[in-house]
């Protein structure tokens, strides 16, 4: 993996700790670390990895799958076991919080269903998964960390709605078109422009509440997906990638 001069110090920095941990996750690493030096100073404090995992379902029902995501399911759940277990057993242990967005099928996928039947859906899943996952994975609702936030989503849509933001609307809508979301039922542009909003609140929302956060990218493709979580932070989000990138 190349990095500039800036990275370099970053890296050259790490406490022995620190830059065991960051060994750790190149090795993982399946494309190029997002904001380098960002993820150098949580290393150094006390890092929390963050993922969000999808939910699945049927938009022509409008029923959610029995399941909590797409983190849980084959390839990626062995490879994050794995990147946590390689790190308790270097006695550099990280903890995990897997969001499940709750919020996605109204907002999005332009559902009807009502949000608090959605949520307490998830809420039971998660319960479900509990005695399946290791204690390090805290599994949580997307809804349950938006309502501690001084930020609403409607006002987001507004500010993400500008000009400038018209080239990630067109890639996102580019990509969205290229593989179509089953569970989407409304206006495909309008569910890419609720998209890239919600991403920009997840951004700033891991900011506020998690300022330590690595996110542990579940979503393709990279280069759409990354820079919509930067449009309202101060600091880039430090972005890894540890999974293949399947869609492309």
């Amino acid at each position: 993996m190349k990095y500039d001069t800036r990275d370099r110090q970053a890296i050259g920095g790490l406490l022995p700790s620190g830059e065991n941990t960051f060994r750790i996750l190149e090795k993982y690493e399946q494309g190029t670390f997002l904001a380098v030096p960002q993820l150098c100073t949580a290393l150094g404090t006390n890092p929390i990895f963050v993922a969000f995992s999808c939910l699945t379902g049927s938009g022509r029902t409008k029923e959610l799958h029995e399941d909590p995501g797409v983190i849980f399911r084959g390839g990626k759940i062995k490879t994050t076991s794995r990147i946590l277990d390689d790190l308790k057993n270097t006695g550099h242990a990280v903890p995990l919080c897997v969001i499940l967005d709750d919020c996605e099928p109204r907002r999005v996928w332009q559902w009807d269903t009502p949000q608090e039947e959605i949520t307490a859906w998830c809420e039971m899943i998660i319960e479900d998964v509990k005695n399946d996952i290791s204690s390090d994975w805290d599994v949580i609702p997307w809804s349950r960390i938006e309502r501690g936030l001084p930020l609403a989503y409607d006002d987001i849509l507004g500010r993400v709605s500008v000009p400038r933001h018209a080239l990630l609307l067109h890639q996102q809508l580019d990509h969205m078109k290229r593989f179509p979301n089953k569970k989407l039922i409304g206006d495909m542009r309008d569910a890419a422009q609720r998209r890239i909003a919600e991403y920009a609140l997840q951004g700033k929302a891991l900011e506020e509440a998690f300022p330590h956060a690595i996110l542990l990218q579940t979503e393709t493709p990279w280069r759409v997906k990354d820079p919509l979580y930067a449009l309202l932070r101060n600091d880039p989000l430090p972005i890894i990638h540890p999974y293949p990138e399947e869609r492309r």
